[in-house]
């Protein structure tokens, strides 16, 4: 055993004291370390008084608050008599002196205020103005006069009222705004301009003939367009050059002119054109959207969607002609009075290239194909990779539709069944039913089959709001 310079022994030597161990994972504040730019943006994405509350966290997260943009949620400003407008948790609202209090003390930036349409009306406008014309409004990014189920059978059309001046001041900053339940002249909507805007929703409100038109041609950048239950026009016009979305709510129980035809007379990036709810009959004529892929939901339960796509015209679900095929559509929605195979493939003819396809059928008609559709597949190269059917029962005649594209579609990856919420569906059910759809003789071996309650509340298409427009894929359900 060795000695050391001073004659100690080494076993003898004083060993460092260990490092102390590492805490429990759960006890490591990971988030506190992290800079403080990213934690400004976590919380300037939660509601206005949980961002305010998260001071107390720690006195690392004390400063934060007081620097970050906020997103200003006015649910419920209080009526004259002090009252709350609709029920909900009243620690989630905010009056108006809160909100008045907030702009003139809070030293960071607002980045998005979200106001009820009908706070738009006398009594209310004067706050709105004071808010308007606050420094902490200034790079305003999204303003959205939010639509009211509640209050939307309340207010007449003769009492919506034109946005408060002061809001257009607002405008040269904005990426997202929404009106709704007001009045756009076509002389205001001249005296527009919205350089940055990328989203843009008009819901129930009433818009002359051109004033769609004078507002778009002030979108140089717009991307996302939706058209909701609006009145005054029977006729809209889109040209524009960076639109990627349009969605139309066509709603003619209200008085006055209701939009019954939408012509895309230029549109050079459109790849969405959407109906949110098929309640009333609609002309879409197509001239230049070379880039189209998703289109629907096209119907004739409720509403006839006449279509104009190029040489293809849909003047019914079951009558469908072109001279030439639209090689751009990958995915297609409609909603048919019965499940029907021969108007499918008249659409997949048509859009030959389709990948996704989504129905929904209120009834089953005769739907066999061994004889009548034989050779169908020998000249034709389905490329269809997804199908949805909504409210399946498990029918013959829907069993005989499914299993055609089982035993033909040679690239399908997934069939997904929605069933009727009526239907009980156990272990047994679900056996019984992946027997007659023939799954072992399945052309595509990677192709799945799943089934679901249909318990979704939500029509074909799944737009709540302009920023749904962004999601790829527009009838996939997220609820």
């Amino acid at each position: 055993m060795g000695d050391d310079e001073d004659g100690v022994p080494a076993a003898k030597r004083r060993q460092p004291a260990p490092p102390p161990p590492p805490p429990p994972p759960a006890m490591v504040d990971y988030i506190s370390n992290l800079p403080d730019a990213i934690l400004g943006d976590i919380v300037s994405l939660l509601p206005t008084k949980k961002a305010a509350c998260t001071q107390i966290l720690a006195r690392r997260w004390r400063p934060l608050w007081r620097s970050v943009p906020l997103n200003i949620e006015c649910h419920g400003l209080l009526r004259d008599d002090g009252t709350i407008d609709f029920r909900g948790d009243p620690g989630e609202h905010l009056d108006k002196a809160a909100i008045t209090r907030i702009l003139s003390t809070h030293p960071g930036p607002v980045r998005r205020l979200r106001v009820p349409a009908h706070h738009m009306q006398p009594r209310h406008v004067n706050a709105l103005n004071d808010w308007f014309v606050s420094p902490a409004l200034n790079n305003l990014q999204v303003l959205e006069f939010y639509h009211r189920c509640d209050y939307a059978n309340l207010l007449a059309v003769s009492s919506w009222p034109p946005p408060p001046a002061s809001v257009f001041q607002l405008t040269p900053t904005l990426h997202v705004a929404t009106f709704s339940h007001c009045t756009i002249s076509d002389g205001t909507a001249r005296s527009l301009h919205f350089p940055n805007l990328k989203m843009l929703a008009l819901e129930e409100a009433l818009l002359p003939e051109t004033t769609v038109q004078s507002i778009l041609a002030r979108c140089p950048v717009l991307e996302n367009l939706l058209l909701r239950g609006n009145v005054g026009s029977s006729c809209v016009r889109i040209v524009s050059p960076r639109i990627r979305s349009i969605a139309v709510h066509v709603s003619s129980f209200r008085g006055g002119a209701h939009l019954q035809e939408l012509v895309v007379e230029d549109a050079p990036c459109l790849e969405r054109l959407l109906r949110t709810l098929p309640d009333g009959d609609l002309g879409v004529t197509v001239t230049n959207a070379p880039r189209l892929e998703t289109l629907g939901c096209l119907s004739d339960v409720f509403g006839v969607t006449k279509l104009k796509l190029g040489s293809a015209a849909i003047l019914r679900l079951n009558d469908v002609k072109f001279t030439e095929a639209v090689c751009s559509v990958k995915i297609l929605a409609f909603y048919n009075d019965t499940l029907s195979l021969d108007v499918v493939i008249n659409f997949m003819e048509c859009f030959p290239c389709l990948e996704r396809l989504y129905i929904k059928s209120c009834s089953g008609g005769k739907n066999a194909w061994r004889k009548k559709y034989r050779g169908l597949n020998k000249h034709n190269d389905f490329r269809l990779k997804n199908l949805v059917l909504e409210n399946y029962r498990g029918t013959k005649s829907e069993i005989d539709f499914a299993t055609f594209f089982i035993m033909n579609a040679k690239l399908l990856e997934s069939m997904r069944f929605k069933v009727e919420s009526r239907i009980c569906m156990d272990g047994s059910w679900i056996k019984t039913q992946h027997t007659q759809l023939l799954m072992e003789k399945r052309k595509s071996i990677c192709a799945q089959i799943d089934f679901r309650k249909y318990d979704c509340g939500c029509n074909l298409t799944h737009v709540e709001s302009v920023h749904d427009l962004s999601a790829a894929d527009p009838f996939a359900c997220r609820c």
